[in-house]
C-alpha cells in the first residue's frame, strides 16, 4: 500500500506541483513567450545535471532516494516547489500592485 501510494503521489502530485511552481514565476516577470522558453532550457538542464535546485529531477522516478542510491527526496521537492510559489504570488502581487495597467 505504501508503495501504491508513494507511485501516485510521484506520477500525478507532484508534477503539477512542480509545473505550477515553474509556470508562475516565468510567466510572471518575463511575460507569455518568455516565460514558456525559460521552463523549458531549465526542464532540460535538469534531465542533464543532478541538482536539488532542478525542480525537474524530482519529476524523473529514476531519480528518487526511493529507487537510486543519493536520488533526490520527494518530501524536499514538495517544500522547494511550495516555497517557490509563495515567493511568486507574493512577489507577483507586488509587481502587479506597482504596475499602471490602465
Amino acid at each position: 500500500r505504501d508503495e501504491r501510494n508513494f507511485f501516485i503521489f510521484m506520477i500525478i502530485i507532484l508534477p503539477f506541483l512542480i509545473i505550477i511552481s515553474k509556470c508562475l514565476p516565468g510567466s510572471i516577470f518575463a511575460g507569455a513567450i518568455a516565460g514558456y522558453i525559460v521552463s523549458i532550457v531549465y526542464l532540460v538542464v535538469s534531465v542533464y545535471w543532478v541538482s536539488p535546485f532542478l525542480m525537474g529531477n524530482y519529476l524523473m522516478i529514476i531519480r528518487n532516494n526511493r529507487l537510486c542510491a543519493g536520488g533526490m527526496d520527494a518530501a524536499a521537492g514538495i517544500i522547494s516547489c511550495i516555497i517557490v510559489m509563495v515567493v511568486s504570488i507574493v512577489s507577483g502581487s507586488v509587481y502587479f500592485n506597482r504596475k499602471n495597467i490602465l
